[in-house]
């Protein structure tokens, strides 16, 4: 799996760096004696195309916190699946990675509190609709 990485000097407390795809195709060939393939996720989970990849699918809350490095994978936007479909897109502000679904703690971003709060509302309408 290709996953881009980069870091800044103002946003990050690793050492600045930047995505060099061809760098990182070739070191996992040197280290590995394979050649990446930057396009198995979407091939093996489904496309960016929102409306292609949930098709028949429903009762989902895809969670991203805006300080989690890996939601640049994630499912940021919902505004092409049909409210048919019953998914749910939550962006939350200085939210971490899995910060809202760990225990609360009393340091919680305020927006995190209100996640967990929307997350626990939509289950339970799942629940009562079963």
């Amino acid at each position: 799996m290709v996953f881009p990485s980069c870091d800044d000097a103002e946003t990050s407390f690793f050492p600045p760096s930047k995505w060099d795809p061809e760098q990182f195709i070739k070191s996992c060939h040197q280290q590995f004696k394979v050649i990446p393939r930057s396009d198995w996720l979407a091939a093996e989970y489904g496309s960016r195309d929102a409306l292609k990849t949930f098709s028949g699918h429903s009762s989902i809350i895809f969670s991203n916190g805006n300080l989690d490095p890996w939601s640049a994978g994630g499912v940021l936007d919902g505004s092409q699946i049909p409210a048919s479909q019953d998914i749910t897109v939550l962006m939350i502000e200085n939210g971490a990675h899995h910060l809202d679904l760990r225990s609360s703690n009393p340091s919680d971003p305020t927006s995190v509190v209100e996640a967990r709060k929307r997350e626990v509302e939509i289950i339970k309408r799942w629940v009562g609709q079963a």
